[in-house]
């Protein structure tokens, strides 16, 4: 096995032996926040099969002594490194489950390599037009600071939008018919500038095309909805 691996260790019998093994040397126990505590110390449970193990460390819920047991095989990590890199699970996960609602890779179309590659390929693509999108857009962050999923963003703008497919010479033009108000015309319209300024090269899966991106004009404010709201009695 080559491969690092962190994880929350069950702790069946075999694990508990050495949890227990530990716990009798006294280790020293440091704040991590207001209801748990870390072991400073660490301590190794083999992989069978493997020349690598588990560097482990506890962390304990102070209000009942419950004992969760934190694993990794990559070395040099202290305690509270260990804890953080088990961090990035989420970070993984839920980058796996936008992947299955927004780019449906779960349902990738055949088993020929061919058609896979395009899928991988358009997935990635989509993705970094995503990425991209997310540097103009502020409200693509969450207050904490994590990026926004594209299922929590994409009614914002694609719900209800009229695209238009067609060809000039070796141009395929890609275009938004619908009026976006001003500030999500302003973000749409730097990201296909960006998109726009790799156009010169020729995309061979589309027969040597080149991909130009356009967009409607912005809504006008005067098709905002000027009714206001009055209180009616019952």
């Amino acid at each position: 096995m080559d491969a690092e691996c962190t994880m929350c260790i069950k702790q069946n019998k075999k694990v508990k032996q050495h949890l227990d093994a530990f716990l009798r040397t006294s280790p020293t126990w440091i704040y991590y926040d207001e209801d748990h505590t870390y072991s400073e110390q660490q301590f190794d449970i083999p992989i069978q099969g493997t020349n690598k193990s588990l560097h482990c460390v506890l962390k304990r819920k102070e209000s009942n002594g419950r004992l969760r047991c934190f694993g990794s095989t990559l070395n040099g990590l202290d305690s509270r490194a260990t804890l953080n890199e088990y961090r990035s699970r989420w970070t993984i996960e839920n980058g796996i489950k936008g992947l299955v609602e927004s780019y449906y890779f779960d349902h990738i179309p055949g088993i020929d390599p061919h058609r896979i590659n395009i899928h991988y390929f358009v997935v990635t693509l989509a993705r970094l037009a995503y990425e991209l999108f997310c540097l103009d857009y502020d409200e693509a962050f969450n207050p904490d600071g994590t990026k926004r999923s594209l299922g929590a963003i994409r009614p914002e703008f694609i719900a209800g939008s009229t695209g238009v497919l067609s060809r000039a010479g070796d141009e395929l033009i890609v275009k938004w018919d619908d009026p976006y108000e001003a500030k999500q015309h302003q973000v749409l319209t730097q990201l296909f500038d960006k998109l726009n300024h790799e156009r010169q090269a020729k995309l061979p899966f589309l027969g040597g095309l080149r991909i130009r991106y356009e967009l409607g004009p912005p809504r006008p404010k005067t098709l905002t909805n000027r009714l206001g709201r009055e209180v009616v009695e019952f």
